[in-house]
C-alpha cells in the first residue's frame, strides 16, 4: 500500500490564497504574495497529484500534518491581517517541504 499527500486540502489552500490574493483588505504587496505561493503551490500539487510514498513515511504524514495547520492559517488570515507575515512564511516553508517529499517519491504516474 502506498501513502499520498493531502492534496484535497493542498487545493482548498490554493483556493484560499487566490481568493486572498483579489481581497481588497490586503495591501498590494500582500496580493501579490499571496498570487506567488499560490502559484508555487500549485505547481507542486501537479507533481504531488501523480506520486505515491512508502505507507508509513514519516515525512509525509508530517508534511500532511503541517498542511492541515497551515491550511488552517490560511483560512484565517483574511480574518487577522496581523498574523499574514507569519502564515505567508509558513506557506513558503510548505511549499520547500513538499517539493522536498518529491525526492522520496516511490511512484510516479
Amino acid at each position: 500500500m502506498a501513502m499520498s499527500v493531502d492534496t484535497t486540502t493542498l487545493t482548498i489552500m490554493i483556493s484560499a490564497l487566490v481568493d486572498d490574493s483579489m481581497d481588497d483588505r490586503f495591501t498590494d504587496q500582500q496580493k501579490l504574495q499571496c498570487m506567488v505561493l499560490a502559484k508555487r503551490l500549485r505547481g507542486t500539487l501537479v507533481n504531488l497529484l501523480s506520486v505515491r510514498f512508502n505507507d508509513g513515511t514519516a515525512r509525509v504524514t508530517r508534511a500532511n500534518a503541517d498542511l492541515s495547520a497551515i491550511n488552517t492559517q490560511v483560512q484565517e488570515v483574511s480574518a487577522n491581517l496581523e498574523s499574514f507575515a507569519e502564515t505567508a512564511a509558513n506557506v513558503a516553508g510548505l511549499v520547500a517541504q513538499l517539493d522536498d517529499l518529491l525526492t522520496l517519491a516511490v511512484k510516479f504516474a
